[in-house]
């Protein structure tokens, strides 16, 4: 009987993706998952070369104990793709596994060579190559960027799945809040120039700001006044931040899938939520939303202030338009019944 093994990044009590598991039972009976004792990502949060040593021991450690658990007729998954490069190295070394790699963004746009990126390419190719390998991307193109990137020529290895809102949390009631602020967050690719610059000539409304500390002192010189910025923030007081905000902002400094997250958590929490005009972002938006998918400071600016210029009523309306949209689109059934088809497809 096939068993499936779940690699989380996360410790499973506090597992926001333990809908991917409960999904999956309903097309396999065995299943085993498998947390950290730590979520990974805040290790990246609180930043340092020791928290990111810290990080591989932990997800090396993990990827061993799943190798010597599993038989040759089970599969992996795992849900970062760190540990699904790591999973697949450790296969390669000893026992032979058939492994899932979940959430591979687009390749990085920028063309800076350093020692690590040519090792973790070397670990994306070595997957890529991996007949045992089945490799999930959350935007259409991504296939193609990763072929011209890595230059391999093996399309067969990848597959395309949506992102998925998760379903611990609630749809919310849409709500007029009292304080009226912005909120932008996140690790990865944010465009925190461009945000300080809009807000710096929006100087009557609020913004908060979570992010990494290193990421954001290389892109702001100067702080604005109606800026304030927080770094080593938990999960919760992140989503809390959200949560209570007026309007969500994703501004990003590329075109690479990111943010993805943010987009159907706001949905959830009733949020209005611009972004950056990306592909990826643009398919988690309705025709009649994408006026809130910008491009360049002047189109940050103007929208902002339009929002704030909504009576209750409109923003009540184009809210629920939104939270609608990604509900019907982002589920977590769609996701695990397109992950089963996957998993089975061309089964070696």
């Amino acid at each position: 009987m096939v068993k499936l093994y779940i690699l989380y990044d996360c410790p499973l009590h506090n597992n926001d993706k333990k809908w991917l598991g409960d999904g999956l039972r309903n097309s396999v009976q065995d299943i085993n998952e498998i947390g950290t004792f730590c979520v990974l990502s805040q290790l990246l949060i609180t930043g340092g070369v020791m928290n990111r040593i810290k990080q591989i021991i932990l997800i090396i450690k993990q990827c061993i104990t799943v190798s010597l658990q599993t038989g040759k007729d089970d599969y992996i998954i795992c849900w970062s793709e760190l540990t699904g490069l790591i999973m697949n190295s450790i296969t390669l070394l000893g026992k032979r596994r058939k492994v899932v790699l979940l959430n591979w963004l687009s390749p990085p746009e920028t063309k800076k060579k350093t020692i690590g990126r040519w090792f973790l390419n070397r670990l994306r190719k070595s997957a890529v190559m991996n007949p045992m390998c089945k490799i999930v991307t959350n935007a259409p193109s991504s296939t193609e960027k990763w072929i011209d990137y890595l230059k391999v020529n093996n399309k067969s290895r990848f597959y395309y799945i949506p992102d998925v809102y998760n379903s611990n949390i609630p749809f919310e009631k849409i709500v007029i809040k009292s304080k009226k602020y912005c909120f932008a967050g996140g690790m990865n690719n944010r465009d925190w120039g461009l945000l300080t610059k809009v807000a710096e000539e929006l100087s009557n409304i609020d913004f908060i700001c979570v992010a990494l500390k290193s990421d954001w002192d290389l892109y702001v010189s100067k702080l604005p006044d109606n800026v304030t910025v927080y770094f080593n923030t938990s999960e919760e007081e992140y989503y809390n931040y959200m949560k209570n905000s007026y309007v969500v902002l994703l501004p990003l400094r590329t075109k690479r899938v990111s943010g993805l997250i943010n987009v159907m958590r706001a949905a959830q929490y009733g949020v209005l939520c611009c972004a950056s005009d990306t592909e990826a972002v643009r398919l988690y938006y309705s025709q009649e939303q994408r006026d809130l998918l910008l491009n360049g400071f002047q189109e940050w600016k103007d929208k902002i202030k339009e929002i704030y210029e909504y009576t209750e009523e409109k923003y009540i309306q184009r809210a629920g338009l939104f939270q609608s949209n990604i509900r019907n689109l982002a589920g977590p059934n769609h996701y695990c019944e397109r992950l089963v088809d996957i998993i089975y497809d061309n089964d070696e």
